[in-house]
């Protein structure tokens, strides 16, 4: 059994949860935190157990893969953090069959994770065969393909937008990073964990839309998407223009 909660099924709410850790953790290195550093710990705490309890082996590696980008760059007290914590569960009995579960979808051993390759085998199909315009969102004109994948990227090319759709999808991540960068690399934008921003949280959503497709097929994930995009671009111009002492341009 895994835990779904109010969402549709557990590989959801292991990506809400991602959503809110991620945008959490960052509140207890820095020194400007919005929230009460007493409710971050027990809150933080109640979300791991969450997302362990789907046993969801994407949102896991995701929000890992997030938070060590978010130490490498910013905060690297968490890297001793995650590191104790990543000691903690591979000695701990109570994890031990989920880090089977993991392991066996890193060797491609079970059922879950073949089927998963062979919906991207499918979805590569139907994109060689409609490379342009996609499907649309009813059917497929072909018995022998599908339009279901587990994958953010491949079902926005293959259901309509074509590779246009993804290109400009990956323009906009890539017009966020930007922003990321410079107002990390400029000397106006005081690194240190002066205070968190959108950004600091956000590292978790390209990588789990790899193995997922639930931030583009359910109307609340992708609010929730768009939500931090939004949040992370008018963050970062803020910061931007207030070190420079101008006012920040507006969005386009």
């Amino acid at each position: 059994m895994r835990a779904i909660a109010t969402s549709v099924d557990p590989n959801i709410l292991g990506g809400l949860m991602i959503l809110v850790a991620a945008l959490a953790v960052p509140q207890l290195f820095t020194r400007q935190s919005v929230l009460k550093r007493a409710w971050v710990a027990p809150m933080l705490a109640a979300m791991g157990l969450c997302l362990f309890l789907t046993y969801s082996r994407g949102s896991f590696a995701a929000l890992g893969i997030a938070l060590t980008m978010l130490g490498l760059i910013k905060y690297r007290r968490l890297l001793l953090v995650l590191a104790l914590a990543g000691l903690v569960i591979v000695l701990l009995p109570q994890t031990q069959g989920y880090i089977q579960h993991f392991l066996q979808g890193v060797r491609v051993q079970d059922l879950a994770t073949k089927m998963r390759l062979g919906e991207y085998k499918d979805a590569l199909i139907l994109i060689h065969r409609y490379p342009l315009l996609g499907v649309g969102f009813v059917g497929t004109p072909d018995i022998d393909i599908y339009i279901g994948v587990s994958s953010l990227y491949l079902p926005s090319h293959r259901r309509g937008d074509g590779p246009g759709g993804v290109g400009r999808f990956l323009d906009r991540y890539g017009h966020l990073f930007r922003l990321y960068l410079a107002c990390s690399a400029e000397r106006r934008c005081p690194s240190g964990g002066d205070h968190p921003w959108p950004p600091d949280g956000h590292r978790g959503r390209p990588d789990r839309g790899l193995f997922d497709h639930y931030l583009f097929s359910y109307p609340h994930m992708a609010a929730f998407l768009w939500l931090y995009v939004g949040l992370a671009v008018v963050a970062a111009r803020l910061r931007l223009g207030e070190g420079a002492g101008d006012t920040p341009a507006p969005p386009p």
